[in-house]
């Protein structure tokens, strides 16, 4: 539980704060007097609500590989280029020589 709470601080995000949140609300609610009937209908809100987190989690993670990864094709095309004008940079000598 303590990995998992420092995890979530090093991520200043909202979405971090939601779960910790989450978490204390989960946490404190254990330590109340609840039926098993209650507890049951409480495990089912913090399934439902765990469970939107998540999928929240899955559409930033993937907007932002979708962001990387147009940044990497950008960034290996210029490096393309750069090491085609370096080598045409070397190869230049070596024709005027031949």
């Amino acid at each position: 539980m303590r990995d998992l709470n420092y995890a979530i601080d090093c991520d200043d995000t909202k979405l971090a704060k939601d779960i910790k949140a989450l978490l204390k609300e989960a946490i404190k609610d254990d330590k109340e007097n609840l039926t098993s009937q209650q507890r049951e209908v409480l495990k089912a809100q913090y399934d439902k609500t765990l469970q939107h987190l998540l999928t929240m989690l899955v559409r930033e993670l993937s907007d932002t590989l979708k962001s990387n990864k147009k940044y990497l094709v950008n960034l290996s095309h210029l490096m393309v280029q750069k090491i085609m004008l370096i080598l045409g940079l070397l190869l230049i000598p070596l024709e005027k020589e031949a």
